[in-house]
């Protein structure tokens, strides 16, 4: 995806580019033999952006793993690393638990 960055002026007063693109796989595994867990599903994603294409380098790259256990009854539960790439600086990782409550 591309576009105009009305929130970024370039060095001509006008709106910047910017760019990004994204693909993300997930892949649904039942359970059967367990009681609790009815479900378990891996996810990846790669995102890639760059809010301003004629400045410096001030994009970045994002790649998140993850797993997602689905519970009896609608619920799940998942865990995420997220690892950020910027192009310029360290790479910063961030580890996320998640719920997900149907009641």
């Amino acid at each position: 995806m591309t576009g105009d960055n009305w929130l970024s002026l370039d060095l001509s007063g006008d709106p910047a580019t910017f760019r990004t693109a994204q693909v993300i796989g997930s892949y649904y595994i039942p359970l059967d033999d367990d009681e609790r867990f009815v479900g378990i599903e891996p996810v990846g994603r790669i995102s890639w952006g760059d809010p301003d294409s004629d400045g410096v380098a001030d994009g970045g790259l994002l790649m998140t793993l993850g797993i997602m256990f689905y519970v009896l009854g609608r619920s799940k539960v998942g865990a995420n690393l997220d690892i950020y790439s910027p192009q310029t600086g360290d790479t910063e990782m961030s580890l996320k638990l998640q719920t997900y409550l149907y009641f």
